[in-house]
């Protein structure tokens, strides 16, 4: 097949713009009262800005996301991971509410975000359809510092991850012709943020309603409150009563050669499996711990960050044939550790070493933090309690508040 040319003889082909149709998570977001900000304190508010955009992107990238787009005081970002998309959603505001924890209330930048799971058109890079226009209508339904989803997004997440979903019910919005049935995403333990509702179509309704009307929607509703709080409420990633909350953060290579980075990595996405496997402890996403560590925060405000009570953290050292890892628990209330086990063992599997640190400090931790009920689930049918490795030529441990025993 001969390509098509013009009359110049140009090849049209070779012009022609690629378009590409594919599912994606989208996050849409901005500031909230940007231009009063800007009149304000315009220097201050474009280098906090920045500073926003450059945490933004990191997070978005660290989650396997893009930044398709910055416009201004806007933006948007793609995913291939729904779940991906709505833990950097979460992420991205607990990093945005720590910028703001020192600034006078009329100096915060606070950010709106929207997420939506639908198909997109791109071209050339940007991202086009009503998947994108679902995305911006969602985020300006939410309140400064919060977050709103669709309904689709809450089917793929709910029981993947530790969040709690509100129900806003169905909203019609500008140039899409169905009602979208929207959920607002937060932390659990997290108050609720008031939504803005506008005032003018809320008075056109309760002036057209008729009191018999009013107390038939009240009563409903009062109820369903109520019953969000009593036993069997629906939570979506965790139980009504809170489980033991961890995050695990990447461990040091204090190795003279700096080249056990990937034993690093592997030991602490092996550990994360471990205890994410009992059901009575509840784990930050690999992923999240990785983001607000890189930006060089302490234990206790990564805990914060992450709504993590523990924070588990440590350091892998090798000397000659000789490895050694050291695992500390860190309270986050305090600052101070809860246990210390360092682990020595001679030249051996990689794999084998890491999978039997992982399952002994997974075995101890949820015994410590979860009770005894948590080392049951970890030692389930199908699981067996882990037998010492023979290459452990010595194990210590360090106790602070709780008992742990040696590994």
């Amino acid at each position: 097949m001969q390509p098509t040319t013009s009359a110049a003889g140009e090849n049209i082909d070779s012009k022609r713009t690629v378009i590409e149709r594919r599912l994606a998570a989208i996050m849409s977001g901005d500031v909230v009262g940007y231009s009063q900000l800007m009149a304000v304190d315009e220097d201050a508010t474009v280098r906090h800005l920045r500073s926003s955009r450059e945490c933004i992107g990191r997070l978005v990238a660290c989650h396997h996301g893009r930044v398709v787009d910055f416009t201004g005081d806007c933006f948007l970002a793609e995913f291939p991971s729904v779940v991906a998309a709505a833990n950097c959603t979460l992420v991205v505001q607990d990093a945005l509410h720590s910028s703001n924890a020192n600034l006078p209330v009329s100096r915060r930048m606070e950010f709106r975000l929207g997420l939506h799971l639908g198909e997109v058109r791109v071209e050339d890079g940007a991202l086009y359809g009503t998947g994108v226009n679902i995305a911006a209508r969602l985020q300006a339904l939410a309140a400064p510092g919060g977050i709103c989803v669709s309904q689709v997004v809450l089917r793929e997440i709910a029981s993947r991850v530790a969040v709690v979903c509100d129900d806003l019910g169905e909203r019609s919005v500008k140039n899409i012709p169905e009602p979208i049935r929207v959920f607002r995403l937060r932390r659990p333990g997290s108050s609720a943020v008031p939504v803005p509702i506008p005032l003018r179509p809320l008075r056109r309704r309760i002036r057209r309603a008729a009191l018999p009307a009013l107390l038939a929607l009240l009563i409903p509703l009062s109820a369903a409150t109520l019953s969000a709080f009593a036993p069997g409420a629906r939570w979506f990633g965790m139980r009504p009563a809170s489980p033991a909350a961890i995050a695990v953060l990447p461990f040091s290579d204090m190795s003279t050669a700096q080249d056990e980075g990937y034993f690093a990595e592997g030991l602490v996405e092996q550990l994360t499996h471990a205890l994410a496997n009992v059901r009575s402890l509840r784990v930050a996403a690999r992923t999240s711990a990785f983001a607000v560590t890189i930006a060089g925060r302490d234990a206790r405000t990564i805990g914060h960050l992450l709504d993590a009570e523990t924070i588990i953290e440590g350091s892998v050292r090798r000397a000659g044939n000789q490895l050694r890892v050291t695992v500390q628990a860190i309270r986050v209330a305090d600052g101070y550790h809860l246990w210390s086990q360092i682990y020595d063992y001679e030249e051996a599997d990689a794999l084998s070493i890491q999978d039997e640190i992982a399952r002994a400090v997974a075995e101890t931790l949820s015994q410590q933090l979860a009770g005894e009920a948590g080392a049951s689930e970890l030692c389930g049918p199908g699981r067996s309690r882990p037998a010492a490795a023979p290459e452990i030529v010595h194990s210590e441990a360090r106790t602070v508040g709780i008992h742990a025993s040696a590994g």
